[in-house]
């Protein structure tokens, strides 16, 4: 973990910063694992603007988007053992966000009366509410700020697109390398574990490799865009698996270009939205060209 600088924060952050360390602790993690979660905000983080890292890294205390990169994760289990501070919010907000039959995403929380798992309307709230981070109290701003670096990797994860008509494969029990689990764990850790027994650091070298022209590509539209793109390119690992199925290494190893191009786009797409929220020069000029 990163040495705190702890010298120079606000009372608040300081205090926000200790708590959420103190509940960082190894459980169970979700959308990528810890790994890939790291590498999604370190990527991000090496593509974000002078004035855009400069306004995190003071809302953010001058620690990095890194360090509590799951830390929502953590968070949601810790509440789902009882643990009970003050801010509880992120048991209440889904990770995971459906599409219809055309592999568009919903936009909203509800269908036709149906309660819709959506992660999307919360990351459109955190956009919202951070447009005017200074208005926000420290506590607030701190979080939705970790929030939404966690969501947006949580959205290009195949595990956490739940499909037409069949939206509980991730519960699915499936076997993987020889290992019971279930669809869901195989995406939340276990593929990345199995093949890149690296540092997060390294990991996000090896994905960080498109050129400024694909970049540029890959941050088109917005995060329901993104959403939709994710969707369509993990469509085909999910129509692959039925219950029960053994995921053996050919299977795996099939999907790790997928693992790979998934996490660089959530990276760069992370980096554009924390832009677009916090640059308003490249937000202006991002506008006019789209």
């Amino acid at each position: 973990m990163t040495q705190l600088k702890m010298t120079n924060m606000k009372p608040d952050i300081r205090r926000i910063v200790l708590l959420l360390l103190v509940m960082t602790v190894p459980l169970t993690s979700s959308g990528w694992g810890r790994l890939g979660h790291a590498a999604i905000n370190k990527i991000a983080e090496d593509h974000l603007t002078k004035t855009a890292r400069k306004a995190i890294d003071q809302y953010m205390g001058g620690e990095s988007i890194v360090t509590f990169a799951s830390w929502p994760d953590d968070y949601r289990d810790r509440l789902n053992e009882g643990f009970r501070p003050h801010w509880n919010k992120a048991r209440a907000y889904a990770h995971t966000y459906e599409v219809d039959t055309l592999l568009m995403p919903y936009r909203g929380i509800d269908d036709n009366g149906r309660y819709v798992t959506n992660a999307l309307y919360f990351i459109d709230g955190f956009i919202s509410d951070l447009a005017c981070a200074h208005e926000l109290d420290d506590t607030t701003r701190f979080i939705e700020i970790v929030m939404l670096c966690h969501f947006i990797g949580d959205m290009h994860c195949p595990g956490h697109i739940r499909y037409q008509p069949k939206r509980d494969i991730a519960s699915w029990k499936v076997t993987f390398l020889g290992m019971d689990t279930k669809y869901h764990t195989v995406w939340d850790g276990d593929i990345l574990r199995a093949y890149y027994p690296w540092s997060w650091s390294d990991f996000a070298k090896m994905c960080d490799i498109s050129s400024d022209e694909e970049i540029a590509a890959a941050v088109k539209g917005d995060f329901y865009d993104w959403a939709h793109d994710a969707a369509v390119l993990s469509h085909d690992a999910r129509m692959a698996v039925k219950k029960g199925d053994t995921l053996d290494e050919e299977w795996a190893i099939d999907r790790l270009e997928l693992t790979r191009c998934l996490i660089r786009k959530a990276g760069y797409r992370l980096a554009h939205q924390l832009n677009m929220i916090f640059d308003a020069k490249y937000a202006k000029k991002n506008r006019l060209e789209q």
